[in-house]
């Protein structure tokens, strides 16, 4: 036996008004243009791709205009991030003997360990190479 759910009636619209909701829209959101019409080509779906972002940008070639490949930022006004140079985490601490970045307590102690030699081989990782005593 198929027995079929009574379907619920459909409301019919409301029509909206545009009384005191658009004043109030209009306090809330002072941004929006008024006269803003949407326009009727709609190029929906037709993004550009990386190959041809790069493409415009070689052929526009302007000094003026920047792109990705030009844009210039001004040195930081923060200072340069340290990172534990046995772990790679951030870190607070530099171990004054040797010159190492250390993240904790526990890599300190590893690094109070380490020749000379591999000591140096970290620093040089850094380009930090100093000449310990």
């Amino acid at each position: 036996s198929s027995h079929q759910m009574p379907r619920p009636k459909k409301e019919p619209k409301k029509e909206l008004r545009k009384s005191t909701s658009d004043s109030v829209h209009e306090k809330l959101l002072p941004f929006k243009n008024p006269n803003f019409k949407r326009s009727t080509t709609s190029r929906k779906g037709q993004h550009k791709t990386l190959k041809q972002i790069l493409t415009s940008e070689n052929d526009e070639s302007s000094v003026n205009s920047a792109t990705y490949k030009n844009i210039e930022a001004a040195p930081s006004i923060f200072p340069k991030r340290k990172y534990c140079d046995l772990t790679g985490l951030p870190c607070n601490y530099t171990d004054p003997k040797t010159r190492l970045n250390f993240y904790n307590v526990e890599v300190y102690r590893a690094i109070s360990q380490l020749s000379n030699d591999v000591v140096q081989r970290y620093l040089a990782f850094r380009n930090a190479v100093i000449t310990l005593k």
